[in-house]
């Protein structure tokens, strides 16, 4: 049987990156972001993003529409959109429900820890300090990551928002797209501490239930949001990257580390007057210790087989 060609099983790649993408953009505590970087892509997203701009305008006012094309990488940008859209709804229905289950959580975060920490892995193996000052600045850089998010992971959330004003609404997609794009920075948590989380999730029920015009203009305000953060904070990394790439990548390592604290597999979820509070506690049998143990080794199993994979795709 003939092998793909490479053009498809780069499409495959995408769509495959974007549901992954997807699905860890919904679990607070994972981002997505840092499965764009795993899997190869987090360069050409940033560049893709940055892209939007004056000469974008001007290719589409002329209706030059192939050099707009050309210009944000559409090729890229439609597959991985189209897998980030179907991540995000298997997520909900199924990653969610597994979060909420007090028999499934400990092993769900267990998995998640254990992706986390191989994920961490390989970006280390691609940090290569070429002169004496890198040297100094990427383990310092690594620990102001887990410092930053280990205090935002350590955070209590927001009093839940019902009716959030506009300016909320656009202000929290602004903060939660920029943790999406960062790695080790989730952007679910980002909005469960701005208490906005559940209200995010509950208009794609309403809209199912028949209630249109709040939940459209919620998520229209939203995403507006969300688009002028990308606008911003897109072009700001993409300078990082090709400037002070050394240090970027040791920063955004530590941010990954850091992420595990919100990670931690035994966990206790009180609710008190409609919010929700997370103590950490510690297993309390061997049988926790060997199932937490079996869920890190295949969360890590998975990344690095996605990591084989994204390798592969670029041989």
């Amino acid at each position: 049987m003939p092998s793909p060609d490479p053009q498809h099983r780069g499409l495959l790649h995408t769509l495959l990156t974007g549901v992954a993408m997807g699905a860890a953009d919904v679990v607070p505590g994972v981002s997505g972001g840092t499965v764009a970087l795993l899997c190869g892509v987090y360069s050409r997203l940033l560049r893709a993003i940055s892209r939007f701009d004056v000469q974008l305008l001007r290719s589409l006012r002329r209706k030059n529409w192939g050099n707009a094309a050309a210009h944000v990488d559409v090729v890229f940008l439609m597959p991985l959109a189209a897998g980030l859209l179907l991540g995000l709804g298997l997520s909900v229905l199924t990653i969610k429900r597994m979060l909420e289950n007090d028999t499934t959580r400990p092993a769900t975060l267990a998995c998640f820890c254990g992706m986390i920490l191989a994920s961490t892995w390989i970006l280390l193996k691609q940090i290569r300090p070429a002169n004496s000052s890198e040297k100094m600045t990427t383990p310092v850089a690594i620990l102001i990551g887990i410092a930053a998010a280990a205090a935002v992971g350590m955070l209590p959330p927001a009093a839940p928002q019902t009716q959030p004003p506009v300016y909320y609404l656009f202000g929290c997609g602004m903060l939660g797209i920029c943790a999406m794009i960062l790695p080790g920075i989730s952007g679910a948590m980002i909005l469960l501490l701005l208490g906005i989380y559940g209200y995010l999730l509950s208009l794609p029920e309403q809209l199912l239930s028949g209630i249109w015009r709040e939940p459209l203009t919620s998520l229209t305000i939203f995403a507006a949001g969300c688009a002028a953060g990308l606008a911003c904070f897109s072009r700001v990394l993409t300078y990082l990257m090709a400037r002070h790439s050394v240090t970027t990548l040791s920063l955004l390592s530590g941010l990954m580390v850091g992420s595990l604290v919100r990670l931690w597999p035994f966990q206790t979820v009180i609710k008190e007057n409609h919010q929700k509070f997370v103590t950490w506690d510690w297993p309390t049998g061997g049988w926790d210790v060997g199932s937490a143990t079996m869920a890190i080794l295949l969360g890590a199993g998975m990344v690095l087989a996605l990591q084989r994979f994204a390798v592969t795709k670029n041989d």
